[in-house]
């Protein structure tokens, strides 16, 4: 699947516990490799996650059921160039629109598996999503993982639109947020932030006002999220 938008009406995730196959057959191989990452990057983390399986989208509305993995398969998956095409990596990002234009985003911090990435804040959905009834919480999801990098608080910005990001076997679901705040207000509450952190996922906030100031650290689908986000102003 080549990197494309789709303008998104609504989301259902839907938790639905199956076993992997490519977990199960490749283990041994998942188990070496994951030992490697280790060695370079003990701080490296291996909880649960959710991938995405029979993902629709119709007019708008995405739908998808959602089963639980460890994050190492999830990752070796990755690194293998996502051989089993039946699955997708559905996440949910955030990006804050400031009232000067910026859109903020993050650079990934050393100990993370994705470290000098620059990408907006948010993360992978786990098991802790998934509600009582078997509805997975996306926005939840990317409130969570907002304020536990950046310590912003999104019930205080207005919503704004929802798109979904295909890369590949990635999902990106981005929801942008309004603030009327600046960039530099957002960054020197971040940095209050961080110094009670003992291990911040991200190591600063980066500044995004337009198409041009895109650069090779923000993966594919970061780069599609800006040019669909900031003001064609800015490139003016």
């Amino acid at each position: 699947m080549s990197l494309r938008s789709e303008r998104l009406i609504d989301v259902s995730l839907r938790y639905r516990q199956e076993p992997w196959p490519f977990a199960i057959e490749h283990q041994a191989e998942i188990e070496r490799r994951w030992r490697t990452r280790v060695a370079a990057n003990p701080a490296l983390w291996n909880g649960r996650v959710l991938i995405s399986r029979n993902v629709q989208i119709t007019d708008g509305h995405l739908t998808a059921e959602l089963s639980e993995t460890d994050y190492a398969s999830f990752v070796i998956w990755r690194d293998l160039g996502w051989p089993d095409k039946s699955v997708f990596n559905i996440f949910g990002m955030g990006v804050t629109r400031c009232q000067d234009g910026a859109l903020v985003l993050g650079e990934m911090a050393p100990h993370t598996v994705n470290a000098g990435a620059i990408y907006p804040p948010g993360g992978s959905l786990e098991p802790r999503d998934i509600r009582g009834d078997g509805s997975v919480d996306l926005d939840g999801s990317v409130a969570h993982e907002i304020s536990e990098e950046t310590g912003f608080d999104v019930s205080s910005f207005r919503r704004g639109e929802r798109h979904a990001i295909f890369d590949a076997q990635r999902i990106a679901i981005v929801q942008a947020y309004d603030t009327h705040k600046s960039f530099e207000e957002l960054e020197k509450s971040f940095d209050r932030y961080q110094k009670n952190q003992q291990q911040p996922e991200l190591s600063r906030l980066v500044p995004v006002r337009g198409a041009s100031e895109i650069n090779a650290a923000m993966p594919a689908w970061t780069q599609l999220t800006v040019r669909l986000l900031a003001s064609p102003q800015h490139d003016n």
